[in-house]
């Protein structure tokens, strides 16, 4: 076995970083350049001359040192760490670390006391206290466990929503916390943890009284530098009221689309009873008075075409061109085959998208060009084009009607369904409307730049 000599120990101590310090109640017996340095003497014989509490402990904790050193020497206690300020030459005062043990040595009893600038210590104490102080503030709940899963730190908000004092949460496993009723669910929680490190989702979590909730849970996995496990943080948001809300919310919701769908079909039937009124009434009338009521129906017909697709259960916001276009031209096509007459339409529609107030519009001028086309220039074809380029739009609407001719460039005459197109294009749509001869056939255009063009 090796006993060091009294002189082979001095030379051991003499080579360590810690300032070192024997003692008994009254002497100094050893100091080592580290205790000098911490301490401002100069050489060894001035820190042995010195008395160990009335020279280098503070006034105010000379007492405790004292009683320290008197427990210690007597067996009485096994030494322990505390912070004491250290009475250096010049006068100033340092606190340290200070951590004392029995220490023999050719039958003597000493005090090995060890002692460490505490300043990086204390500001370090500091910065965990604020931080503590912080994390106490924080709304969320933050819950930080051991590798085994033991809660070893939780803030204030944790304590409220669980349901005990933080205190109280010290050393409760982590598990508990989860409902049962999701084992799989949490088994599932567990692996992705391992994988990623980092997991975040809604859970039924429960407190220690048995009442289980639902929460919005992030776990993160904190590893040290070699990969090992060393603490796994949650963060729980009690989310009852927002699923509450959530639920009021898609009630609500549910209601109002109730709502609509019910108006919706009263316009819907409205305009369809009003339209059925005025062809009822047409019957009866005089050709001039017929020719209008019937115009007058269709108009309401092309209103309803629209709103048949700014119904709940379509895009309230905006509709396709396609769908407005195409119902018009399959409305007047049935209208046709219902009084015998025989026309073919050839249609050629762009995939876009329009405001449901310029949609409108498009219908009331569709069913306004068509039925003046059917009317006035008897034709046996009719096209039907649409295109979107360039953020601007175009529906062309050509005929091979032979009968009349069309207003000259620039003439506001005509009938009233060609000026309700002319307001319908200007007012509505803010583009431009031309009816011309193109060869053998009539040609009426209406160019506008849509509000929000999208692609369908």
């Amino acid at each position: 076995m090796f006993r060091p000599s009294r002189d082979e120990l001095w030379a051991l101590f003499e080579g360590s970083q810690v300032a070192i310090l024997l003692c008994d109640r009254e002497s100094v017996h050893y100091a080592n350049a580290a205790l000098l340095t911490l301490s401002g003497w100069d050489t060894p014989a001035q820190v042995l001359a010195l008395h160990p509490v009335n020279d280098l402990v503070a006034p105010l904790d000379r007492e405790a040192f004292r009683l320290q050193l008197e427990r210690l020497l007597s067996g009485a206690d096994t030494g322990d760490m505390r912070f004491t300020r250290v009475l250096r030459r010049d006068g100033s005062l340092l606190e340290v670390v200070a951590r004392s043990q029995l220490f023999l040595c050719g039958g003597q009893a000493y005090a090995f006391v060890t002692l460490a600038d505490a300043t990086a210590m204390r500001e370090e104490q500091a910065r965990l206290a604020l931080l503590v102080q912080a994390v106490d503030t924080i709304d969320e709940a933050i819950i930080v466990a051991d590798p085994r899963l033991k809660v070893i730190y939780a803030n204030r908000a944790a304590g409220d929503l669980m349901g005990r004092a933080c205190e109280d949460l010290l050393g409760v496993d982590v598990r508990s916390f989860i409902s049962p009723s999701i084992r799989q669910q949490e088994l599932e929680m567990a692996q992705a943890l391992e994988e990623t490190g980092r997991i975040s989702g809604e859970f039924l979590m429960r407190r220690p009284s048995g009442d289980e909730f639902p929460a919005r849970l992030t776990i993160s996995l904190v590893r040290d530098p070699e990969g090992a496990e060393v603490a796994r943080i949650g963060i729980v948001r009690d989310v009852t009221e927002q699923k509450g809300l959530e639920a009021e919310q898609e009630l609500r919701e549910r209601q109002l689309a109730a709502m609509l769908r019910e108006a919706h079909h009263r316009i819907c039937n409205s305009l369809q009873l009003a339209s059925d009124l005025l062809v009822l009434q047409s019957r009866g009338a005089t050709p001039e008075v017929s020719r209008a009521l019937s115009r007058a129906a269709e108009r309401l017909r092309a209103l309803g075409i629209v709103h048949q697709w700014i119904s709940p259960d379509h895009d309230v916001l905006e509709v396709e061109v396609r769908y407005v276009v195409e119902t018009v031209v399959r409305s007047l096509r049935e209208a046709l085959a219902s009084s015998g007459e025989t026309i073919r339409f050839d249609v050629s529609v762009a995939g876009c998208r329009l405001a449901s107030r310029e949609a409108t519009a498009l219908a009331l001028i569709t069913t306004e060009l068509l039925t003046n086309a059917i009317r006035h220039g008897h034709p046996t074809a009719i096209g039907v084009r649409s295109s979107c380029e360039g953020g601007r739009c175009c529906l062309e609407i050509t005929d091979n009607g032979t009968d009349g001719s069309p207003p000259a460039e620039g003439d506001e005459s005509g009938g009233f369904g060609l000026q309700l197109v002319r307001l319908l294009t200007k007012e509505q749509l803010q583009g431009t409307f031309s009816l011309h001869r193109v060869g053998p056939a009539t040609v009426a255009r209406v160019h506008f730049a849509p509000a929000r063009p999208a692609p369908a």
